[in-house]
């Protein structure tokens, strides 16, 4: 009978035992197995992972999740929607600061800046040094950028404030960068004698330009390589940005897309397509802080709004 008694007592506290156990288990999944996502960004937003959507009208915005590896995706009317992933500890907030991007869009302007004025260059002979020497074709002085022992008779030069590009139009894969502020010069083993015309990115380290015996775009880059671009010469106007990407605007199909080509990676990002616009830009100048590109459309004038300021 004893016997009995201790094996229902054993029996009665392996039964409670489990229970604690599974009590405990039921608890940790649904209460105690947490951790706090404070997410600071301009509100409101949602936030949608595998266990749900929050609406988050205030910022910070806590959310509790269970611990490890969350997908986020954030989303915002009118704004990109942003995709990340945060490591969510025990009982514990991590912090994740992020900016929502504004949709690109286009809004008409009264306030369309200048073009940039394009600057000449011409070779002379100097007379005292017995040498060549490059100089702007408006100084008065005549003062020397660069020099050449060797007279270039037939120099095609495309230039700007702080680069210039002299081509030897009698001599195969002859050519000269010109670093204007330091007045250098280095040579560019490329036979460029059929180049048109073309723009100095604004360090003037790279030169997009488009040549006679083809039908694309090309960008000689800051290793005085040159490489043939996917776009068409004749479907695709083009400027520089100040971070050094080159914007343009071309013709796909029956879309007018706007994009950035980073001569670097040589990647293309497209920024934004319209099928309403009135034809292609006749010029699109990029604003200094990256957030807007100016372009024109016959008489009207235009802003593609690329971040709310």
């Amino acid at each position: 009978m004893e016997r009995e008694k201790k094996k229902a007592l054993a029996l009665a506290i392996l039964i409670g035992f489990a229970i604690i156990v599974a009590i405990f288990i039921f608890l940790w999944g649904a209460y105690l197995n947490r951790g706090t996502i404070r997410i600071i960004a301009d509100a409101p937003f949602n936030v949608i992972t595998l266990e749900g959507e929050t609406l988050c009208d205030t910022s910070p915005c806590e959310i509790v999740r269970k611990t490890g590896v969350h997908g986020l995706i954030l989303t915002k009317t009118g704004y990109q929607n942003i995709s990340t992933e945060i490591k969510v500890k025990l009982w514990s907030t991590v912090d994740l600061e992020l900016k929502f991007i504004a949709n690109p869009y286009i809004e008409s302007t009264d306030k369309f800046p200048e073009p940039e004025k394009e600057i000449s260059y011409k070779i002379i002979f100097d007379d005292s040094n017995k040498t060549y020497k490059l100089v702007k074709a408006d100084d008065n002085q005549e003062r020397a950028i660069v020099y050449f022992q060797k007279e270039i008779k037939s120099p095609l030069i495309f230039g700007s404030e702080n680069g210039a590009l002299i081509i030897d139009t009698e001599e195969e894969a002859v050519a000269y960068k010109i670093d204007i502020k330091n007045a250098e010069r280095e040579r560019v083993d490329e036979d460029l004698r059929n180049a048109e015309e073309g723009a100095w990115s604004n360090d003037g380290e790279k030169f997009a330009f488009t040549t006679s015996d083809s039908d694309y775009l090309y960008v000689l880059d800051q290793n005085n390589a040159v490489s043939q671009l996917s776009l068409e010469k004749e479907n695709t106007v083009y400027a520089w940005t100040y971070n050094g990407d080159l914007f343009y605007a071309t013709l796909e199909d029956s879309y007018y897309v706007f994009g950035e080509y980073d001569p670097e990676i040589k990647s293309y990002t497209q920024r934004f397509s319209s099928s309403e616009l009135s034809g292609l830009p006749d010029i699109i100048i990029p604003a200094n802080n990256g957030k807007k590109i100016y372009f024109q459309i016959g008489d009207g004038e235009y802003m593609l709004i690329l971040e709310k300021l």
